[in-house]
């Protein structure tokens, strides 16, 4: 009887034994995996970081490009006027360089060549040519 017991506490030895064994193989895994996950973590904080800087850089390089964008348009609409390609008068009649657009209809230039017609400058139909205007060379100004 002293044999079977004797038997039995090495039995149950040796399963504490494995099972302590055991133990110590998954809490090596669990600190290996949480060294590993405290690593994967430090690496997100570092790309959610470098992700905000790019994201700046992003948001300043659109801003860049609008304002250039703006210029752009800007130098386009005053090439057109310095060009004579767009209505330069305002609400006032008063163009640019003494280009004063006369509001009264009678004083206008159709009314003119209406009641008296200009052959050198009127086509076969009677009607008034359009007046070349000076070449005005086209400068872009930038204006900010």
């Amino acid at each position: 009887m002293r044999n079977t017991i004797h038997i039995f506490e090495k039995r149950q030895a040796q399963k504490e034994e494995e099972e302590a064994n055991e133990l110590k193989i998954i809490e090596s895994q669990l600190e290996n995996m949480s060294n590993s996950y405290k690593w994967k973590e430090d690496a997100c904080f570092r790309l959610n970081a470098k992700l905000e800087e790019l994201k700046s850089e992003m948001d300043q390089m659109f801003n860049k490009l609008a304002m250039y964008e703006n210029i752009e348009k800007r130098s386009i609409v005053l090439t057109d006027i310095l060009s004579g390609q767009q209505d330069t008068t305002n609400k006032s009649g008063i163009g640019f360089k003494g280009e004063n657009k006369e509001k009264d209809p009678e004083k206008t230039e159709y009314n003119k060549s209406m009641a008296t017609p200009n052959t050198s400058s009127t086509t076969n139909t009677g009607f008034q040519k359009p007046v070349r205007r000076r070449n005005i060379v086209p400068r872009i100004i930038y204006v900010m």
